[in-house]
C-alpha cells in the first residue's frame, strides 16, 4: 500500500506489464521501502530467465525495475533446482537463500537443500551449510543473516548436528 494514495501495486509483473506466468514467495523489503527481494517460479519477470527453476529477484520500486540475482557465477551454469529466498541484511550487500540445486557451487552432491550465503558487491555464493567430505545428509535452510554478513543462520534437519538445536551459524 502507499499511504499517499492508497493504492497497491503488483512488483511481480512480466515482461510487457503482463501477468507473471509462474507464483512468487518470500518477500522482503528493504528498511528505506525502496527494494523487495523475493523468490519467484516465473519465467517471464526478467529477459532471459529460461532454466525453468524459481530464482531470487530485487525489485527497485523507485525505477520499478525487476533484476534476477546472479547466484551461479561460480559455476557459470543454469540453476538445476529450485531457490527460495531466507534473509537480506540492512545494508542489502548480503542474501541468504536456500536451494537444492547442485550448480550453484563446485562439489555439492548431497542432493538436499542447502543453505547459501551471496554477497552482492562480488558476486561470490558461500555454501554455509555443511560442505566437503560431511555433507548435510537432510535439508538445510537459510534464515538470517548478520548485517556485516559474518554470521548466517539457519535450520537444519541433518543428523550431523554438532552446534546447537536447530539453528547453526558459520563464518
Amino acid at each position: 500500500p502507499n499511504p499517499a494514495n492508497n493504492t497497491t501495486k503488483r512488483i511481480t509483473v512480466g515482461l510487457g506489464n503482463t501477468k507473471a506466468d509462474g507464483s512468487s514467495s518470500t518477500p522482503i523489503l528493504s528498511p528505506d521501502g525502496r527494494y523487495v527481494w523475493f523468490s519467484s517460479s516465473a519465467s517471464d519477470l526478467v529477459a532471459g530467465d529460461t532454466n525453468g527453476q524459481s530464482d531470487l529477484f530485487v525489485h527497485d520500486r523507485q525505477t520499478d525495475v525487476t533484476s534476477r540475482l546472479d547466484i551461479t557465477a561460480a559455476t557459470g551454469l543454469a540453476l538445476d533446482g529450485g531457490v527460495f529466498l531466507g534473509d537480506v541484511s540492512p545494508n542489502r550487500r548480503w542474501v541468504t537463500f536456500s536451494s537444492n540445486a547442485t550448480t550453484i557451487v563446485p562439489g555439492d552432491t548431497n542432493g538436499q537443500y542447502d543453505a547459501f550465503r551471496l554477497d552482492t558487491q562480488n558476486s561470490t555464493v558461500t555454501r554455509v551449510s555443511p560442505s566437503g567430505p560431511n555433507q548435510a545428509t537432510a535439508g538445510s535452510f537459510a534464515r538470517s543473516v548478520s548485517d556485516d554478513g559474518r554470521f548466517v543462520f539457519f535450520e537444519s534437519r541433518s543428523e550431523e548436528r554438532r552446534v546447537g538445536k536447530e539453528c547453526r551459524s558459520r563464518w
